[in-house]
């Protein structure tokens, strides 16, 4: 399928331990708990005990946020993973190669001060639980050590000369467009929440969020070019009546705030090339999808014109 043939599919395998054990009956006895007064087993369960505070895991987690939004800023999901432009996959397997490398790292870390982590644990919590969390800390410590995990794999996607029909490949191509348009929208409302709302006025960093969403878009652009490159064309338009410098305020945020709490926000449910109060419903359908089988159209300019801008 054409699309396809733009597209790496990065997977991420990322395994992180809880630190917690099942409580267990035994457990409970220690503590002076009667378990024949426990209810049934049918009827509830004894949960588990944490065995080390949340900040001892935090580094590796982390590590496995920041190389999910490595895959999320250049691509979209897809089949359990990322599509990725094909341009952008060299790249974005280096940038994991360093994560990898630093959660290695982090986890020898981790591993070599089990101990102590367990001791400090130990110590935010009533002395009659301390043995219990030590022998179950150490029974578990070998557990930690193979469930922590990093690893990922680039793969290209196609379907196999001996399959004459593969509909669920096509089924998940075709929801590439509305998967993109969807995770535009919830950066856009983020940024919109959290940047916008309550000011009036912004320095230039305000426009890292939105130079993100618009490198995204570039990148994927080939989905859905002639729609894709309309909204980069949109972008480029606000970013272009914007002062090269010094702070925005007054009218050009207010510009700003639109074109991402409202355009932007609703992304693939309204045009980005009219404005939202000449729009009915005619003009707010839901994602469309695509025709993965079909010939590429010829992509807009705004889909190969590379955009810096100084802030």
């Amino acid at each position: 399928m054409e699309l396809l043939k733009h597209l790496a599919v990065i997977i991420l395998n990322i395994d992180l331990w809880s630190a917690t054990s099942k409580l267990s009956a035994e457990d409970l006895a220690l503590n002076g708990i009667d378990p024949n007064k426990l209810p049934p087993e049918q009827l509830a369960s004894l949960g588990s005990i944490r065995l080390l505070g949340r900040d001892a895991l935090r580094d590796l987690e982390n590590l496995k946020r920041k190389a999910e939004r490595l895959c999320q800023a250049s691509g979209t999901r897809f089949l359990g993973g990322y599509a990725i432009p094909r341009d952008k996959a060299a790249e974005v397997v280096a940038e994991l190669e360093a994560i990898k490398q630093q959660f290695h790292d982090k986890k020898r870390e981790f591993l070599a001060g089990f101990d102590a982590a367990t001791e400090t644990w130990v110590a935010k919590n009533p002395p009659q639980w301390a043995q219990i969390i030590r022998n179950a800390a150490k029974s578990r410590e070998a557990r930690a050590a193979e469930i922590l995990s990093f690893n990922f794999a680039a793969v290209a996607v196609a379907t196999p000369e001996e399959l004459s029909d593969n509909s669920g490949l096509v089924e998940e191509t075709q929801g590439l467009l509305g998967s993109l348009y969807h995770e535009v929208r919830q950066s856009a409302r983020t940024t919109y929440e959290q940047s916008f709302v309550g000011r009036r006025e912004a320095n230039r960093k305000i426009l890292r969020p939105l130079m993100q969403i618009r490198d995204k878009l570039s990148g994927l652009c080939f989905v859905a070019p002639q729609e894709i490159g309309e909204a980069i064309g949109v972008i480029d338009e606000v970013l272009a009546k914007l002062p090269p410098s010094g702070p925005i305020a007054g009218a050009d945020l207010d510009m700003l705030a639109g074109l991402v709490g409202r355009r932007l926000a609703h992304i693939g449910q309204v045009s980005m090339t009219l404005p939202l109060e000449e729009q009915g419903e005619e003009d707010s359908p839901d994602d469309q999808p695509i025709d993965p089988g079909a010939p590429l159209p010829a992509p807009s300019e705004a889909c190969f014109a590379p955009l810096s801008f100084d802030f």
